[in-house]
């Protein structure tokens, strides 16, 4: 880390070997019908790695922020008799550019970006591979009168898979209005709207053996929310900032 530029790298790695894991070894008859039993195998390890890179950019008053997450797994299981090698990653890159000026607005501008990817030695044919999208835009900017409005739009991709052809991609939008109030401004009173457009779901997919699974489940969708903060510190806002 250079605090002069403000330039950080930061960057972290683990690997995780387990001997005689529990494993499932299927048998699946012509009905489709699935027996499962738990069986002690070798062969599963898990890597995970990550790195982080911010860079200030003075003159503009901007930072751009990078990151690169990546995890690949192997596991072995057993269908009808066979051995099964199980062979996953997942890797991520985000970049996140954001713009703060004092006293009047803050906005930032992030992607990310996730490609998933699994193979299995019994289907070898058979590989599994798609991309999650996220966008989000975020903006916060001071008013008159001690208030602040702030915005944020998140925008998902979720790529089809042959499995799974559900149009899932969303558009989440955040809105709110905070004012504060008194001498020192430790009383703050803000409303919000939480997911504007009502397009929220929960959803989850995961890829593993020879199976491909997606869950789709009810999460809160739009609400309001009225919130009431009242700061019991005899420092003023002001001075707050000043001491940070």
């Amino acid at each position: 880390y250079k605090p002069i530029t403000g330039t950080s790298l930061w960057s972290n790695a683990s690997f995780t070997h387990t001997y005689d894991a529990f494993a499932t070894s299927d048998y699946v008859d012509t009905s489709g019908r699935r027996v499962h039993q738990t069986v002690n195998t070798d062969g599963n390890w898990s890597f995970h790695g990550a790195v982080y890179h911010n860079v200030q950019l003075k003159k503009m008053k901007m930072g751009l922020h990078n990151s690169l997450n990546t995890s690949l797994f192997r596991s072995v299981n057993f269908v009808n008799g066979l051995a099964n090698v199980n062979n996953s990653q997942s890797t991520t890159y985000g970049l996140d550019l954001s713009k703060d000026v004092e006293d009047k607005y803050f906005i930032s501008v992030e992607g990310n970006w996730t490609y998933n990817r699994s193979t299995t030695s019994i289907r070898p044919d058979v590989v599994t591979q798609y991309w999650l999208q996220e966008y989000q835009l975020y903006m916060q900017y001071s008013l008159p009168f001690n208030m602040n409005i702030e915005a944020d739009v998140t925008y998902n991709v979720r790529q089809k898979t042959a499995e799974f052809n559900n149009n899932l991609n969303t558009t989440i939008v955040n809105v709110g209005l905070e004012r504060a109030f008194g001498k020192k401004e430790n009383l703050e009173i803000g409303f919000y709207i939480r997911d504007l457009l009502n397009e929220n779901i929960g959803f989850s997919r995961t890829a593993n053996s020879n199976f491909i699974n997606e869950n789709i489940h009810t999460v809160l969708r739009r609400y309001f929310m009225l919130k009431v903060t009242y700061s019991f510190n005899s420092v003023g806002r002001d001075k707050k900032e000043e001491a940070k």
